[in-house]
């Protein structure tokens, strides 16, 4: 994979035929030149792409911009934000949550990340096992932990640390056990 400047955008190429992992990140404003560009080199690694576009007024302009050389909306996700200098409250006090900090955990984690599809992502599972010597590095930006209820896997969450912002990702619950406040739990212990 390869992370890359193109222009005012970033491309960010997990090597994996999954635009959950390729993504063009960046960029408010750009000229259609500068879209056109980002989407030529895009192409040109032969894997699918998604551009991040966060719904703000800084980035209306984008948005349009994409829709009018063709490009369509396939998915939105909503976006939370939370004060951090408050207590959460703790939903579940049976959940154990631990970092992620081997290869097993590592394997639970992805397995319910990849359980979101339908059937399950495979290429979750792949990403995961082509990037864990990083991942698993203790100085890594991200932090993954697993929630475990009666020492079975049931939850995760990730957190990515960079611009002094913490984002939080992935946080995911397994069909049979949502609705219990486990993953609350998780991102409140993150």
């Amino acid at each position: 994979g390869s992370i890359e400047r193109v222009g005012d955008v970033t491309l960010i190429d997990s090597g994996i035929p999954d635009d959950t992992y390729n993504l063009i990140l960046g960029a408010d404003r750009l000229t259609l030149a500068g879209i056109h560009r980002a989407i030529d080199v895009a192409r040109a690694r032969r894997r699918p792409f998604a551009w991040w576009v966060a719904s703000v007024p800084e980035q209306a302009e984008l948005a349009g911009q994409l829709e009018s050389i063709g490009l369509k909306v396939a998915e939105i996700e909503k976006l939370m934000t939370a004060a951090l200098d408050r207590e959460w409250p703790t939903a579940h006090q049976a959940l154990q949550v631990r970092r992620v900090e081997n290869q097993t955990e590592l394997h639970a984690f992805a397995e319910i990340v990849a359980s979101l599809w339908t059937p399950a992502n495979p290429l979750v599972r792949g990403y995961f096992e082509k990037t864990s010597a990083e991942v698993l590095r203790a100085d890594h930006p991200s932090e993954l932990y697993v929630g475990y209820n009666d020492g079975r896997p049931v939850c995760t969450t990730l957190v990515h640390y960079a611009a002094g912002v913490a984002g939080v990702y992935n946080a995911a619950t397994l069909a049979d056990e949502r609705r219990k406040g486990f993953a609350r739990t998780a991102v409140a212990h993150a």
